[in-house]
């Protein structure tokens, strides 16, 4: 479909007729010319091709808006092409990519395969991402000496969370207070990216509860994300036991479970009679041994090695009390 260029009509000389300035504007392969005079014979050419010489880029796949992290799609693809602009079908020439604009003050990175071999007179880049949110992205592209091409702008949005991560555990803490560190939860994207802008709902409930249900659980359970974080530090137990775990979730998220932590004693403050005294005959050791535990407000045993005594307390029959 070329059209014919230059002076296509020449008045013989000494019965030779000169074309010097005959141009073809598309590429193709045998293409032929024919030659004709009033009343003559036609006579038709060799066949001969019309090639194209790579002189500049064009962006023929704009890149879309896309999530942050994400691969821009579809793929985005560059042409190599002529000065007429013709896709120059047989080059290979490699083309590179980096971002042009960055509204976000070089913040940005630009991830992906960032140099593509062309196929055809095509590169394609199908892999390319970027982790900054903000408007008005564009990319250049450029190769060797040929003129550089310029996408359209774009914008990279926040992904939406799927899933949560503890990023700051709970530690052992004793019973009845406070965890000593704050337990951190972010909402994160499926590439594992913080969602900055979430607000959802986060929900703590014991998972591994080695106290079988007898501990009860305090403080603030239900925290809504700030900036995609939630922080939960008033969280309390108040039985003494090891290998507690907390269980994270919020809505249709994946949830998250803590690592293992303890819970300790607090401080001693009650003496309980852990086995009672038996009825027995008189001047014979009361059997079994009667025991007493040194326990915490919440009922937890003590690590304390205190002095108890014991003493008769209701004394119907005026009896002394012996042994240690």
């Amino acid at each position: 479909a070329a059209s014919l260029g230059g002076t296509t009509t020449v008045a013989a000389i000494a019965g030779s007729a000169t074309f010097n300035d005959i141009t073809l504007d598309q590429v193709g392969i045998g293409y032929t010319l024919d030659a004709t005079a009033a009343g003559l014979t036609t006579t038709t050419t060799a066949s001969f091709d019309i090639i194209a010489t790579p002189t500049q880029l064009a962006v023929t796949g704009e890149p879309t808006n896309a999530n942050n992290g994400f691969n821009i799609s579809p793929a985005i693809t560059v042409e190599i092409r002529d000065t007429n602009g013709n896709l120059v079908s047989n080059s290979t020439e490699s083309v590179t990519v980096a971002i042009n604009t960055d509204p976000s003050a070089g913040a940005a990175t630009l991830g992906g395969t960032l140099t593509v071999n062309a196929v055809a007179g095509i590169a394609t880049f199908s892999d390319l991402n970027i982790d900054v949110i903000n408007n008005a992205y564009d990319l250049i592209f450029t190769s060797g000496a040929l003129t550089s091409a310029t996408s359209a702008s774009f914008n990279i949005t926040q992904a939406p969370a799927t899933q949560l991560a503890i990023t700051q555990e709970p530690s052992t803490t004793v019973a009845g207070t406070a965890n000593s560190s704050d337990i951190i939860v972010e909402l994160r994207d499926a590439n594992n990216n913080l969602v900055s802008n979430a607000t959802d709902n986060v929900v703590l409930t014991l998972g591994t509860d080695p106290s079988a249900g007898a501990s009860t659980l305090g403080g603030t359970l239900t925290v809504a994300a700030v900036a995609g974080i939630a922080t939960f530090n008033d969280i309390t137990l108040d039985k003494a036991h090891t290998g507690y775990t907390f269980a994270i979730s919020s809505g249709v998220l994946t949830g998250a479970t803590s690592t293992s932590f303890d819970i300790t004693p607090a401080a001693k403050s009650q003496l309980a009679i852990t086995t009672e005294p038996s009825n027995q005959d008189y001047g014979v050791s009361i059997a079994p041994a009667i025991t007493v535990e040194i326990l915490d407000a919440f009922g937890n045993l003590t690590t304390d090695t205190d002095n108890i005594t014991l003493a008769i307390n209701n004394n119907p029959g005026a009896a002394s009390l012996g042994g240690t």
